[in-house]
């Protein structure tokens, strides 16, 4: 512990803290992550026997088509590359806390960097497919442009993922600080990308229901009203995230720390738990939208059934009048 403490100086007392927030946060995040996969396994069921109730389709069929919707792969591949992250820390506190530099602890490193760009890459992918609809409606002529963002964010995940691992295995000092002033580039880079790219569905989803507070709600419309209002909610829990991530980031480049111990619990708690409240809110969406589809099924069956009414009566009329 002497070692630790000459070595960290004044940041002691900062570092034994990360590794508390380390344990805590990891701790809740596999425990809450653990929850979300069987709530979404419940939604893909409830979907599945919904689809099924329409007669489209047998239900084995309905159910297959369900699991492998484009959404439900990218909610299940978000929840799983948080848990792994967690998980990551998790071993990392237990094994890298005395010897940071083992083998175990650099490949935990690794990995773990992996997910979680993996899962910043998944929100742009999910705040994509969510809102492209709303983007047709308002900006069509954008949807392009924004498809360019999401390989080219991709690719500076790649470089940031590659560019780590050589830094942990790497002992020389002249190629770690080569490579660590690339991944402070790139991760700013990175962090500018995603911020454009929120900013732009900010504006989309904001200027789409203030169009359908004018013109009022119909069937057509209340889905993607759905979606901007959880969409403009989870584009500020991305950007939240990023912003204590950027502070995080400036506060370690300080000689020694100078904010008080308390901000320094909430900024890394922020960090590690608005994943979780990003996916609850994906969540809540999907159910919000199969609520509205299954009301929007019921109102089209109302209309058909009164259309059949009313034309079994206008027969019924016309046969007594003859």
């Amino acid at each position: 512990m002497e070692n630790a403490t000459t070595e960290w100086g004044p940041w002691q007392a900062y570092v034994d803290a990360q590794y508390v927030f380390y344990l805590e946060d990891g701790w809740i995040t596999v425990v809450a992550s653990v929850v979300q996969l069987f709530l979404l396994l419940s939604l893909i069921l409830n979907e599945g026997r919904n689809f099924a109730s329409s007669g489209l389709t047998s239900k084995t069929t309905s159910l297959r088509k369900t699991i492998f919707k484009p959404i439900n792969i990218i909610l299940l591949s978000m929840v799983l590359c948080n848990l792994g992250s967690a998980i990551g820390n998790l071993i990392w506190v237990q094994f890298g806390r005395d010897d940071s530099y083992n083998l175990l602890t650099q490949i935990v490193s690794v990995v773990t960097v992996t997910l979680g760009g993996l899962f910043q890459l998944l929100v742009m992918v999910n705040t994509w497919h969510r809102g492209r609809h709303v983007v047709n409606v308002v900006f069509p002529r954008s949807a392009c442009l924004l498809r360019m963002i999401l390989p080219f964010y991709a690719i500076l995940q790649i470089i940031q993922i590659i560019a780590t691992g050589i830094y942990m295995i790497t002992g020389d000092l002249k190629i770690q600080s080569l490579v660590g002033t690339i991944i402070y580039a790139v991760s700013i880079a990175a962090a500018a990308s995603m911020l454009l790219f929120d900013i732009f569905f900010i504006a989309v989803f904001s200027i789409y229901l203030n169009r359908i507070k004018l013109e009022g709600l119909n069937l057509d419309t209340k889905r993607l009203a759905v979606v901007s209002q959880y969409g403009i909610a989870s584009v500020v829990c991305v950007q939240i995230t990023l912003a204590a991530n950027i502070v995080i980031n400036q506060i370690w480049l300080e000689t020694a720390p100078q904010l008080d111990m308390n901000l320094w619990y909430a900024l890394y708690h922020v960090l590690d738990l608005t994943p979780l409240a990003y996916i609850s809110l994906q969540f809540a969406m999907k159910l919000a939208l199969l609520k509205e589809k299954s009301r929007e099924q019921n109102a089209r069956v109302e209309v058909v059934e009164n259309a059949k009414r009313i034309s079994k009566q206008k027969e019924t009329f016309s046969g007594r009048s003859s």
